[in-house]
C-alpha cells in the first residue's frame, strides 16, 4: 500500500472516529446526560468536533 493511499485510508478512520463521537455527544446532550448550556457539555462538543 503506497504512502497516499494509507493517508488517505487513515484520513478516512479517523473522519470516521469523529463522527461517532459527535453522535454519541448528540445522543447524550438529546436523552439530557447533561444540558448543552453547561460550560462542560460545551468544552466536550468542541474537543468531539474540532
Amino acid at each position: 500500500m503506497s504512502n497516499h493511499d494509507l493517508t488517505r485510508r487513515l484520513a478516512k478512520e479517523a473522519n470516521t472516529s469523529l463522527n461517532a463521537a459527535g453522535n454519541v455527544i448528540r445522543k447524550l446532550v438529546r436523552d439530557g446526560a447533561f444540558s448543552v448550556e453547561g460550560q462542560g457539555a460545551q468544552k466536550v462538543l468542541t474537543r468531539a468536533l474540532i
